[in-house]
């Protein structure tokens, strides 16, 4: 008998007697108990119907098995608080994702952040990538100008490795703040790293927070 699943949910007995027929599994109404045989076979088959309504038809969607699909999914998390101290964009330590060339790939950070010690002081992001083929696109919005409501946005857009973005106040010193980095790189012409960067806007301490996330998707 061919396996239905995954297109479909399979259909399995669990109502197995010992005394069926060892070729066709028919009842011989010999008897109404299960013994312990047939009850091995029923709780498997449950087994098994039950996994397959976990999972559902076709979850491997358009890759070939569910482990790809999965693994097209990644996920970073900033264990430690960071200072980022002058203008120049560097490297934020636990927010990256590995790259291979040829690929297409969307990606997508949340950074909580603390402002500098004056009013004035801005905060800027950036994503550096390897070299392309195709392009990279990402915008960047930074919260936390004014009041809810009262022009508290930055945005800019990044279109090339290193492009920065940068707001130039922030609400409070040591006001926690939000800013978002989204994005898409396709094409890329060698493996590597796609590396989220921060700097601050003068020379005061802007702070990338503990959870900040990361997460990147194989298209």
């Amino acid at each position: 008998m061919a396996a239905v699943y995954p297109a479909t949910i399979a259909t399995i007995a669990s109502n197995k007697q010992d005394d069926t027929d060892a070729q066709s599994g028919t009842d011989l109404g010999v008897s109404t108990s299960v013994g312990d045989h047939a009850a091995h076979h029923n709780q498997i088959a449950e087994e098994l119907v039950a996994v397959q309504t976990e999972l559902g038809t076709d979850p491997a969607g358009t890759f070939t098995t569910v482990k790809l699909r999965l693994d097209a999914r990644l996920t970073c998390r900033k264990s430690a608080d960071q200072n980022m101290t002058t203008s120049t964009l560097a490297n934020v330590t636990d927010l990256s994702f590995p790259v291979a060339s040829g690929q297409d790939y969307m990606f997508k950070f949340y950074i909580p952040f603390t402002s500098g010690t004056t009013v004035t002081t801005g905060f800027a992001l950036g994503v550096t990538c390897p070299a392309l083929t195709g392009y990279i696109a990402y915008g960047v919005s930074i919260y936390g100008f004014a009041a809810d409501g009262a022009a508290s946005n930055w945005f800019g857009l990044g279109t090339s490795s290193g492009d920065k973005v940068m707001s130039t106040a922030q609400i409070a010193a040591s006001s926690l703040m939000w800013a978002t980095v989204e994005g898409v790189m396709s094409n890329a012409s060698a493996s590597g790293t796609l590396q989220l960067q921060a700097a601050t806007e003068v020379a005061a301490t802007t702070v990338v927070r503990r959870g900040a996330y990361g997460e990147m998707y194989l298209n």
